[in-house]
């Protein structure tokens, strides 16, 4: 046995001063198997390398045959044993284990800087090792521990077969590279990412010391995530270089014996988890791994999967028993680490891929041919023989219809379009409403929007499953429609409620309406927010009013009423979070209630206080709601402010005709004379009803003349002079339609019961001819939405633009910047503000593409209107250097989007007039890149960082008049505090010269700078700059954090929100409910 040594790998001690330092040395450590065709493939590949300072080591049976073959081939390779002579006969059995083998070699080479482990059926390109040595030793930022290089199929060279990936909390590693992907150069760009390529990485030697180099008892892409995991804890990167390029052959040998494949990955996750999380994490990760894990066991076993059941339980026994070791393990990384988890997250995917993989295939055409199972015939007549197996039959076909009409979008998963935004992890989600700045625009202090809070709840309570949470975001609120309408339509008593078919008919009706799936297609999610509350606010609402009984507590009626009034409170306080709109429907709705109330009294001379008191207990409901809102509204100033902002400038939806509002055609549906359908089955109970039905009928009818009348009022214009401070946009009236289909549908449930009574005082044949018309009303809606399901996503765009938009995207690597969104509102991806220039809107997103902490309306900084003010006369043509007036606001890229999604894709188009095309393309400082038709992108050339440090003195007064900017070259800023961290908090590095800050002025920044001469850190204030942005003064240089904190105001206002949002759930959930009630009894009788 022969082995690297450190005179091969270390230059020369007679070496000139003045020669160039060497490259570093790389030892190659090639595993072998049994195939000679295999090593010879990567063999002739390493020969072939030309990396100057290579020296390689093949791991094989060194006195054998293959041994002399790997001489022959290759003279200048060392050749050594997998395992050493004195343990080989103790430890054989870890003979065949990736980790164990790798440290043997490892062990073997003396002098390397790096370590490249190889599998023997990789080729690596000739200039393979050089790029990635080239890329660890340059790339700036934190040292690289880990470089990966693009692996290609040896038998095409097209397919991709591994490019890293990234991984789930529970350790499952995900690909980058789907499966049979073809290599187009889309993946091509050098990145930061959770796992490195399994058969070919680079490892920093020192660094694969410190961490204690692989697990010897895990195997495959285990060992390989588990050592990648840790590398980052000590602080190095993984990174993949696609540039640096290999072939891999198929995999020929024959399975090894012992424990499954499968087994060791459920081995080594478990081990990881348990070696790299904290306490903190590691628990809700541990609990989340033994529920899945028992499903699985489960579901395996009643499927007859035993092999995969076993190898489930059996990885946990093992673990188990090594639990000393992985303890002794974990003390070991805690004593090297130097990230937290937390920080760590972002390179990794929430919640679990494997549950979230194997819901999408279920889902998906072949997964539900796959899991059609025999269905015992007992059961099957069980149920049919069920009394109600027509409510069954109807909710399996509703829910069917809109699986089938979603089925891409199931599958596929719903793009990033419109209102649609994608979810960034829980923390920063919570963040956004806590840490007391947000980044939208230009920065402004104060708590962000009561829905970044929610939605960062949910996620915590998801275990960071913040995809699942978007899923249920959308898919939840299109499924709670119908089941609100299924309830509201329960209320009433035998003689004057709905019946059974008459609850039945107004789900199919509620269910096929246009209106969730116009918002599919239009990525409105508003719309589907309305679409999904509305019942459930009608019901609370009509509840309060009196018009619909709600059970009696036992403890007393006062009690019962502020819980009910708590909930609507409740309710509206969540979805106004999200739309504040909706509080003024859900009181509309009570007035209209309340109304028919006092109209059916007043003929009988019936008491008048109840409806009246009534509609008092819905206007504190919905001032307990404004309530919830109001330290989010002092944010705003004035209540002009804030309905300016939140009225106006999100969505100019095309203006709709009464007849198109009236059949709900606010998109591709609604288009055909079958969708006057609805109408027409609501208006047979007013014709022919009698009695309690026909004012349930009047009631229906009331509350959707409401959200019509809304909707026209917006639609016409005329809620211009009923609101003077604001303009409300066209969109919230396809929001008001939401009421109006909840109308509808609960006047039409009175229909069925109508025509089944003879009381009802028509003649039998008109009753037949309603039965008929009723019949041909429910078929004539659900015809056109049944012939829309055909195409599997409501004619929603199937991609969005964040894959043609990627070079716009650093994924947090680099200085700070943003990106300028230009174009009509209801095409761009964030919530964006009028700029009264052709009807087009802007808006800024941070780093790249934005997220949902965009999609909210926020108060204006004066930065921002200083920035419209730019962008306004740029287009207007008024200057060619409007590059560097938005250079002054970190503005990096100019997005102008005409389409709702790429040109490959179904969408819709809004193109901008060629005025501003020409005066965008005229501009000397903006370069336009080449991108996908549907968007124009440009670079900005007079671009810096929105955290740039400048060598030469920059004059207190400096841009307090914009033509400064013009006229003067600011390319010359440094970006520093480029570790970006959150939107308040940023690292790095910053020398003397004046630091620029493109956010708005606030008095919270500090910029803390270490000193290595003191102990102490000084904390620099800001000063006023360029007439809105911030400066820092360094008085040294150092490592420095640019740090925001939180002023006791906002502090204040967020505890006062917290306080009044949990005395609302308190009150609402916190009263004796008859479920409590029975469990009372029941503990009662059993303590007897």
């Amino acid at each position: 046995m022969s082995s690297p040594t450190s005179e091969e790998l270390r230059p020369s001690a007679e070496a000139e001063p003045a020669v160039p330092a060497p490259p570093p040395a790389v030892a190659a450590i090639v595993t072998t198997g049994s195939q000679w065709s295999d090593t010879e493939f990567t063999l002739r590949a390493l020969a072939a390398q030309d990396y100057p300072r290579l020296a390689v080591l093949v791991l094989c049976d060194a006195e054998g045959e293959q041994g002399l073959r790997v001489r022959e081939l290759l003279p200048t390779a060392a050749v050594a044993d997998p395992v050493s002579s004195r343990r080989s006969r103790s430890r054989g059995r870890q003979r065949g284990r990736m980790g164990a083998v790798n440290n043997r070699g490892a062990s073997l080479v003396r002098g390397a800087d790096y370590l490249l482990f190889l599998s023997d059926r990789v080729a690596l390109a000739s200039d393979a090792i050089s790029i990635l040595v080239d890329d660890a030793e340059n790339v700036p930022g934190r040292i690289v521990g880990v470089a990966g290089p693009k692996l290609l199929d040896a038998s095409d060279g097209l397919t991709l077969r591994d490019l890293g990936g990234t991984a789930d909390r529970l350790g499952v590693r995900i690909p980058v590279a789907g499966q049979d992907e073809l290599d187009q150069e889309q993946h091509d760009e050098a990145r930061d990412l959770f796992v490195a390529p399994t058969e070919a990485m680079l490892v920093r030697e020192d660094i694969f010391r410190i961490v204690g180099g692989f697990d010897p008892a895990l195997e495959g892409d285990g060992a390989v995530v588990d050592l990648c995991w840790r590398i980052q804890l000590s602080g190095a990167r993984v990174r993949v270089v696609p540039s640096a390029t290999g072939t891999v052959q198929s995999d020929t040998a024959p399975a090894a014996h012992g424990p499954s494949a499968r087994q060791h990955e459920h081995r080594a996750r478990l081990r990881t988890m348990a070696k790299c999380y904290g306490w903190v994490h590691l628990l809700p990760a541990v609990i989340l791994a033994a529920v899945l894990a028992a499903g699985e066991v489960v579901l395996a076993a009643l499927r007859g999967r035993f092999a995969q059941a076993s190898d489930v339980a059996l990885a946990w026994l093992w673990n188990a028993r090594h639990l000393g070791g992985t303890f002794a393990l974990r003390g070991a990384a805690k004593r090297y680490r130097r990230v937290r988890d937390a920080d760590l997250r972002r390179l990794q995917q929430g919640g679990s891929v494997r549950v979230a993989d194997w819901f999408r295939y279920r889902l998906s055409p072949e997964g539900g041919l796959a899991a059609r199972t025999t269905i015992d015939e007992s059961i099957l007549g069980t149920w049919r023989r069920n009394a109600h197996r027509t409510v069954w039959v109807v909710w399996l076909g509703v829910l069917g219809l809109i699986a089938f009409g979603s089925r891409h979008l199931l599958t596929g998963g719903v793009g990033a379009y419109g209102q649609f935004a994608h979810f960034p992890d829980a923390g920063t989600m919570l963040g956004a409403y806590l840490d007391g700045w947000r980044d939208s625009g230009v920065g402004a202090a104060g708590i962000g929007p009561p829905a970044m809070g929610l939605l960062g709840l949910a996620g915590a309570v998801l275990l960071g499953g913040v995809g699942l949470l978007r899923n249920i975001a959308i898919w939840g609120l299109v499924l709670a429609g119908p089941v609100g309408m299924w309830r509201l339509c329960a209320t009433g008593s035998s003689e004057d409620g709905p019946s059974r078919n008459g609850r039945l008919v107004a789900l199919v009706l509620y269910a096929v309406c246009p209106l969730p799936y116009n918002a599919l297609a239009a990525g409105r999610w508003d719309v589907l927010l309305a679409y999904g509350t509305a019942p459930a606010i009608v019901l609370l609402t009509s509840r309060l009013v009196g018009t619909s009984a709600a059970r009696p507590p036992r403890d007393g009626s006062r009690r019962g009423t502020a819980a009910r009034l708590a909930s609507l409170a409740l309710l509206l306080a969540v979805v106004a979070a999200f739309e504040p709109f909706i509080v003024v429907l859900a009181a509309a709705a009570g007035v209209a209630l309340a109304l028919v109330e006092l109209v059916r009294r007043a003929p009988r001379r019936e008491p008048l206080g109840a409806p009246v008191a009534g509609l008092l207990r819905v206007a504190v409901a919905v001032a307990l709601a404004a309530v919830a809102h109001l330290p989010w509204l002092f944010e705003f100033g004035s209540l002009r402010a804030f309905l300016e902002v939140s009225l106006g400038g999100r969505t100019s939806s095309t203006p709709l005709s009464l007849g198109e509002l009236l059949r709900f055609q606010t998109g591709p549906l609604g288009d055909l004379p079958l969708s006057w359908g609805l109408l027409a089955a609501a208006a047979v109970p007013l014709l022919v009803g009698s009695g309690g039905r026909l004012w349930l009928a009047v009631r229906g009818w009331l509350v959707a003349l409401a959200g019509f009348a809304f909707a026209w009022v917006i639609v016409a214009g005329w809620a211009d002079q009923l609101v003077s401070s604001a303009t409300p946009e066209l969109s919230l009236a396809e929001v008001s339609l939401a009421f109006g289909a909840v109308g509808l549908c609960w006047a039409a449930a009175a229909g069925p019961a109508t025509l089944a009574t003879a009381d009802s005082g028509a003649p039998p044949r008109i009753r037949s001819a309603m039965v008929l018309l009723s019949g041909i009303a429910v078929g004539a809606m659900v015809l056109p939405t049944a012939w829309a399901s055909i195409d599997g996503d409501w004619s929603a765009p199937s991609f969005d633009h964040r894959v043609p938009l990627g070079l716009v995207d650093d994924r947090d690597v680099g200085p700070d910047y943003r990106v300028l969104w230009l174009g009509a509102p209801e095409v761009l991806p964030l919530r964006g503000s009028d700029l009264g220039v052709e009807g087009l809107a802007m808006g800024m997103s941070v780093r790249g593409y934005p997220d949902i902490r965009h999609s909210w309306a926020t108060p204006q900084a004066p930065g921002d209107e200083r920035l419209a003010n730019a962008v306004r006369v740029g287009l207007a043509g008024d200057t060619l250097r409007l590059g560097r007036l938005l250079g002054s606001f970190g503005v990096r890229y100019v997005v102008v989007v005409e389409r709702s999604g790429p040109s490959y894709t179904d969408g819709w188009d809004r193109p901008v007039s060629a005025a501003v095309s020409e005066a965008l393309a005229s501009q000397i400082d903006l370069r336009p890149l080449a991108a996908d038709p549907s968007v124009q992108v440009f670079r900005n050339e007079a671009w810096w960082s929105s955290r740039s440090q400048f060598s030469r003195p920059i004059p207190a007064g400096f841009a307090a008049d914009p033509v400064d900017l013009v006229v003067s070259d600011l390319t010359d800023g440094i970006g520093v505090l480029t570790d970006y961290r959150s939107a308040t908090s940023q690292f790095g590095p910053v020398g003397a010269g004046t630091v620029l800050v493109a956010d708005s002025y606030d008095p919270g920044w500090r910029l803390h700078i270490d000193n290595a001469d003191n102990a102490g850190a000084a904390a620099v204030e800001p000063a006023p700059a360029l007439g809105w942005a911030m400066r820092f003064d360094p008085p040294q240089a150092g490592q420095a954090e640019l740090r925001f904190e939180r002023s006791a105001v906002v502090s204040n206002r967020i505890a006062a929100q917290v306080l009044i949002w949990l005395a609302l759930i308190w009150v609402a959930i916190g009263q004796p409910t008859p479920l409590a009630d029975r469990l009372a009894a029941l503990m009662k009788r059993s303590t007897r």
